[in-house]
């Protein structure tokens, strides 16, 4: 008996169990993000697009810098700091070792000129300094292996519970889909 807790499917693989990666129609998966921890953040964000509108004005004085994702936030911590998630990864699988290599120091640089752009060029950030820099970056999708019962989206939406006899855990969360191909991202809150 496995009680499989790879995050990427990897047992299952292995042994041959069928899975599915990414959006069956256009093989993608969704982006990856590298969270940062920083010091001395004089703003609390309240609404989705703040940070955004604020990144846009900086880009007045900064017009090269590319921001490159809409809905970031600044999570307000215990003990005056802050995490920023706004570093996206796009177009890299968390199932190849190479690939995920090249993820984590895309996103480190991408963390690294995010913080340096918000510093320089975003009210509220002037007095920032950096924390640290996650030890890995977050994979949002892997290996979704199919087997007896393969959760659907419907399942999400309607709230559906099942009583398995061998359930070994319960999660709930919305929607939230980190777009691939482009810098958006969809929230949609799941039935309770």
């Amino acid at each position: 008996m496995v009680i499989h807790c790879t995050g990427d499917g990897d047992v299952a693989a292995l042994a041959g169990e069928p899975f599915q990666i990414g959006d069956p129609a256009h093989h993608s998966t969704q982006a990856m993000t590298t969270m940062v921890k920083l010091f001395n953040v004089d703003f609390v964000q309240r609404k989705p697009y703040e940070l955004l509108a604020l990144m846009e004005e900086g880009l007045k004085k900064d017009p090269d810098y590319k921001i490159e994702f809409s809905r970031g936030w600044v999570i307000d911590c215990p003990g005056g700091s802050s995490i920023l998630q706004y570093v996206h990864v796009r177009g890299r699988t968390g199932t190849d070792a190479q690939d995920l290599i090249r993820a984590e120091l895309e996103g480190r640089k991408r963390a690294l000129a995010a913080f340096n752009f918000l510093k320089e060029n975003v009210p509220g950030f002037g007095r920032a300094s950096p924390g640290l820099i996650a030890s890995q970056i977050c994979v949002r999708e892997s290996r979704r292996i199919r087997e007896e019962y393969y959760l659907t989206e419907d399942d999400i939406r309607s709230g559906r519970t099942f009583g398995f006899p061998n359930a070994t855990f319960i999660c709930r969360f919305n929607i939230d889909i980190h777009h691939e191909d482009e810098d958006k991202q969809t929230v949609e809150h799941a039935s309770p």
